[in-house]
């Protein structure tokens, strides 16, 4: 008995099978037909960005009916979905896998000898320690195994193809890391060994290195020096996350930088810089209590228009229609300056969306004083989210000049379901979210009033351009 168990053990481990641990790894094609019908059903209803791009959900959806086969895997069914997701163009959206099926989808093991970093839309090759290029004299990464970058990237970063290019560059070579599978899918595979060209645009050199079986770690440069005074008294506030002061853990690191604006010196200060680089979101908290300090009149910060089915908890994000009681006369005709004067430019579906437009305005009523010399804010391709708002709602500010990279742009409230058959786990995007300006964030992110691209030095934390530029640009403006 004990050698029967041990060996349907192996077969169920190692031969191929529709069961792992007991769960189906296969459903059937009329669970998938459900779960198809689901999958459209809450797209049409939920997806705030479903018709953002020309993408044809009908004609997609009955494709994939035709060819199912009789017993449908749910790994090849996960990705077919995946496919549809990703033409949305939503930076929320997402198509997860049942974890007991995820573990098979994983890319296959074989990782970069090298960290990969992005310069604009240059790819950084990085010695594992990231504190120095691969080879000093070509840092940058030009073909593997003959295929050229832009290739490889448009492979790896396959997922963000139709989102904001500062987040498919990023992203696309976070993914480059997995370079076995990328190169798997162009038949460049070539055993462990990969023939690497390194270039600096006016020669390039080639060198061989082994596919590595550890994935590298990415350190993320440069470090931000602490929150206090700089040299000539200028004051320097770092916010890493748009903390949550919601939850315990995050309310010390909240109040910190709450605190930050009140000290004196910082009141004294005869400029300042906010570093929001490597902040990637979270809530709006942050922003809702500062902002006063720079505005004398209430302001829009951002605008949201909602799905017919889908318009709660818009108010934790500050959001509230024109005609809710709580605006004060002043943020009244805010909004309305802002409906008069303003065009958002894109007109979403007026059947799929509520009608009321969801504002978001900020005012001077929790603060205590006006801060009125030169303010820099630091911003890099890794911004999105709260952050994309926040960035936003400074950027209409004339004391205020945003130096960097541009944002990722991503904002749109996601929501989950799962299919009941498949139990594959769908995210979307369920309003549509605008800049101060009436432009849709979603795709576009913030652009920088001074693009400042990161230098070789500040990529391998020796150095901070960025920051000695801020600091250049407040001493010309004293």
């Amino acid at each position: 008995m004990r050698i029967y168990f041990l060996i349907m053990y192996f077969v169920l481990l190692l031969g191929p099978s529709s069961v792992v641990f007991g769960q189906k790894t296969t459903i059937t094609k009329d669970e998938a037909l459900e779960d198809l019908e689901i999958f459209q059903y809450k797209l049409e209803k939920y997806a705030s960005y479903l018709k953002l791009r020309p993408v044809n959900l009908g004609y997609k959806l009955d494709s994939l009916r035709a060819f199912l086969p009789q017993e449908v895997d749910l790994i090849d069914f996960g990705q077919e979905l995946s496919q549809i997701v990703i033409e949305m163009g939503d930076a929320h959206a997402n198509v997860k896998l049942p974890e007991f099926v995820s573990n098979r989808a994983h890319p296959v093991p074989g990782y970069l000898p090298f960290v990969t970093r992005q310069q604009g839309s240059k790819i950084v090759a990085l010695h594992y320690s990231c504190r120095k290029p691969l080879i000093a004299e070509y840092p940058y990464l030009k073909s593997i195994n003959g295929i050229p970058i832009k290739h490889l990237l448009a492979i790896s970063g396959k997922k963000y193809y139709y989102q904001s290019l500062p987040r498919f560059y990023r992203k696309s070579a976070q993914q480059l890391t997995y370079i076995r599978h990328v190169l798997q899918q162009v038949n460049a595979e070539n055993g462990d060994e990969l023939k690497i060209v390194l270039t600096n645009f006016k020669t390039d050199t080639t060198i061989t290195r082994q596919i590595n079986d550890k994935r590298p770690y990415f350190y993320a440069f440069p470090k931000s020096p602490k929150t206090g005074i700089l040299d000539n008294n200028i004051a320097y506030i770092r916010i890493d996350k748009m903390y949550d002061r919601s939850k315990v853990e995050e309310l010390q690191p909240y109040f910190n930088i709450l605190d930050a604006f009140k000290e004196q010196e910082v009141k004294n200060s005869d400029g300042m810089i906010i570093d929001v680089r490597n902040n990637h979101g979270g809530k709006r908290h942050i922003l809702m209590e500062i902002f006063g300090y720079f505005i004398d009149k209430p302001v829009v910060a951002n605008i949201a228009i909602s799905r017919l089915n889908e318009f709660t908890g818009l108010h934790r994000r500050g959001l509230y229609q024109a005609s809710n009681y709580k605006w004060s006369s002043e943020e009244k005709l805010a909004i309305e300056a802002f409906k008069k004067n303003t065009e958002i430019d894109w007109v979403v579906p007026r059947n799929d969306f509520l009608d009321p437009v969801f504002y978001m305005v900020l005012s001077n009523k929790r603060t205590s004083f006006r801060y009125t010399k030169p303010v820099i804010i630091l911003m890099d391709e890794r911004n999105i989210n709260e952050v994309d708002i926040f960035l936003s709602a400074f950027k209409q500010l004339d004391q205020v000049t945003l130096i960097g990279m541009p944002s990722s742009g991503g904002s749109g409230r996601s929501k989950s379901f799962v299919l009941p058959f498949s139990q594959i786990k769908i995210t979307t995007s369920t309003m549509a979210s605008y800049q101060y300006n009436g432009q849709l964030i979603e795709g576009k992110g913030v652009q920088p009033d001074i693009i400042a691209e990161p230098t070789i030095g500040d990529i391998t934390g020796k150095t901070d351009s960025q920051l000695d530029k801020a600091v250049e640009l407040i001493l010309q403006q004293q």
